[in-house]
Order: C-alpha cells, then sequence, then structure tokens
C-alpha cells in the first residue's frame, strides 16, 4: 500500500517536471544565461549559455534504418532532442519540434531526436507512428549521452550551426519560439556572409 506521504511527493514531482522541468531528476534543470533569470513564473528556464565548442561526432542507427553520421551534415543547422517516450515534458516538447522541422526543412535546417529508451525500436517505433514525428528518430546509447555531458535529465537540446558547433544547450521543455529565434538569427547571419563574399 503506497502511503499518502508518497503519493504527495509524486504528485509534487510530476508538478514540478510540468513547468520546464525534465525527466529523472538531476541537477540537469537548473541552467544560468547572460539573458538574465527573467520572471520565472512567466517564462521558461534560461538557455544554458554554452562556450562555441564543435559538436562531438557520432553515428547512431536510425529508427527507420540506416545509420546517421552528425558530420555528414556540416553545412546544415542541426537541433539534436535527447528524449524519451516516457518522459512528460519531451512528449510534450514534440509538437514544437514538429512545427520547427516543418517550417523550416526546406532551409537546410534539420531536426534529429535521439531516443533513449530502454525498450528498444519497438516502443519508439509505435510512439513515433503515434505522434507522427516526421524527422529523423535515432536509437541513442550511453556512447552519445557521454560525448555531449553526460546530462542526468532530459529532454536536453543542442543546437549546432552550420560550422559544426554547438552554440546553445537547453535543458527542459522549450517552445519552438526559443528554437526558432536562434535559428533565424543563424539563417541570417549566413544570409549576410554570402552578400559579403559577393
Amino acid at each position: 500500500m503506497i502511503s499518502k506521504s508518497k503519493v504527495l511527493g509524486y504528485g509534487i514531482l510530476a508538478i514540478l517536471l510540468s513547468f520546464g522541468g525534465g525527466c529523472s531528476g538531476g541537477s540537469d534543470g537548473g541552467s544560468q544565461t547572460a539573458q538574465g533569470a527573467g520572471d520565472q513564473r512567466n517564462t521558461p528556464p534560461p538557455i544554458t549559455e554554452v562556450e562555441t565548442v564543435l559538436a562531438a561526432d557520432f553515428e547512431l542507427p536510425r529508427l527507420e534504418g540506416g545509420t546517421f553520421r552528425l558530420s555528414d551534415h556540416r553545412g546544415e543547422i542541426v537541433l539534436l532532442d535527447f528524449w524519451a517516450t516516457w518522459c512528460p515534458p519531451c512528449r510534450m516538447a514534440i509538437p514544437h519540434l514538429i512545427k520547427v522541422y516543418e517550417q523550416y526543412k526546406d532551409k537546410n535546417v534539420i531536426v534529429v531526436g535521439i531516443a533513449l529508451d530502454e525498450g528498444g525500436a519497438a516502443v519508439i517505433e509505435k510512439f513515433a507512428d503515434s505522434f507522427k514525428i516526421p524527422y529523423p528518430i535515432l536509437i541513442g546509447d550511453a556512447d552519445v549521452v557521454a560525448k555531449y555531458g553526460n546530462f542526468q535529465g532530459i529532454p536536453v537540446s543542442f543546437l549546432i550551426n552550420q560550422k559544426g558547433e554547438i552554440i546553445e544547450r537547453h535543458s527542459g521543455f522549450r517552445p519552438r519560439q526559443i528554437y526558432e529565434a536562434a535559428i533565424e538569427l543563424l539563417l541570417a547571419e549566413k544570409g549576410d556572409a554570402a552578400v559579403q563574399d559577393q
């Protein structure tokens, strides 16, 4: 029999996770940013400021077959999303990621989901079909998690520029507007560079 205190504890955890937190609880939910904390009641947790570093290359199996190698997409903007089917904030993020994919798929922008489910491809495929996820889904492993910082909670996403550099790291749910603003800046920078080269 579950005690009342445990039920209350689970309820509090569910509430915390639903407000921009992540699954699996670790210290990863908090983040620092140069943009300031803002009003935490009305804004998502801040973006984690990162020094621009080259994104670690990896090769992972695609859910639909074949493999995906990150370095094959140099020259494109890549949004990597680490997630799992059992994670409520991950599930909440997927419609936003689908909209980002649909808006930018013809502009050299790719959204990539890296699934961290222990249930394997069958569980992920059923979920991806039910959500009608159009972007590539990869089967993640401990090696790729280690390459991207051994984070303790999900979702975690990384925005990678055309040079293959990580420019933003997000912990927890983020609305699509956060990604869109950064992608627009990257596309504008590339357009300005092309004009200067002429």
